[in-house]
C-alpha cells in the first residue's frame, strides 16, 4: 500500500469516525469486542444487521427472507419515493427514501446518546462517543492521534479478521 493511499485512508477513517460520533453513533459506549469500541462487531455489527434484514424483508413473516421478498420490498420503496413515476429517483426523491430508511437508526442513536432519557441531547452527551473514540484511537495516550496510530489500528483489525478466518480488505 502506498504512503499516499495509507494517508488518505487514515484521513477518511478519522472523518468517518468523527461524523459517526457527531451524528450520534454511540457505539463506543456499547462494548468493545476485539475490534475496538463499536468498530464492526457488537451493536450495529453482523447480528444487528441480520435482525434488520428480517425486520425489513420477511414480508410473509415465515422466518426466512427470499430474493423475491427483497425485490418486492425494494420495488415498493422505489415506487413510493418516485414522485414522477419514471422508475428513476432524482436526488430529491432519493432523499425521501434515504431519510425513511435511516430514521430508525437515527432514533436509536439519539436514544443511546440521551443518557438521562429526557428527550434532549446535551453537549456532554453528544461528546461522550467522540471522547471514547479519541481515547481508543490515541494508542500511546499522548493527547493526539497520529497516522501511525491509525495504521497500527488498521493492521490489528486486519490481523483480527485473518485470525478468525474472515475476509478483510487490506488495500
Amino acid at each position: 500500500m502506498t504512503r499516499t493511499k495509507t494517508s488518505m485512508m487514515a484521513a477518511a477513517a478519522i472523518a468517518a469516525l468523527g461524523l459517526l460520533a457527531v451524528t450520534g453513533a454511540s457505539y463506543a459506549d456499547r462494548g468493545e469486542g476485539d475490534c475496538g469500541p463499536g468498530l464492526h462487531h457488537g451493536p450495529g455489527g453482523h447480528g444487528a444487521r441480520a435482525g434488520m434484514l428480517f425486520e425489513k424483508f420477511d414480508v410473509n413473516g415465515d422466518g426466512s427472507v427470499t430474493r423475491a421478498e427483497i425485490d418486492e420490498t425494494r420495488g415498493a420503496k422505489l415506487q413510493a419515493a418516485d414522485g414522477n413515476a419514471d422508475a428513476q429517483l432524482t436526488l430529491e426523491e432519493f432523499q425521501t427514501l434515504w431519510l425513511e430508511m435511516t430514521r430508525p437508526m437515527m432514533v436509536d442513536r439519539f436514544q443511546d446518546l440521551d443518557e438521562d432519557g429526557n428527550g434532549q441531547v446535551t453537549d456532554a452527551e453528544l461528546g461522550r462517543p467522540l471522547d471514547n473514540m479519541f481515547v481508543f484511537l490515541d494508542r500511546n495516550e499522548d493527547g493526539s492521534i497520529t497516522q501511525q496510530e491509525l495504521r497500527s489500528l488498521h493492521d490489528q483489525h486486519g490481523k483480527h479478521h485473518r485470525d478468525h478466518g474472515e475476509e478483510h480488505d487490506d488495500d
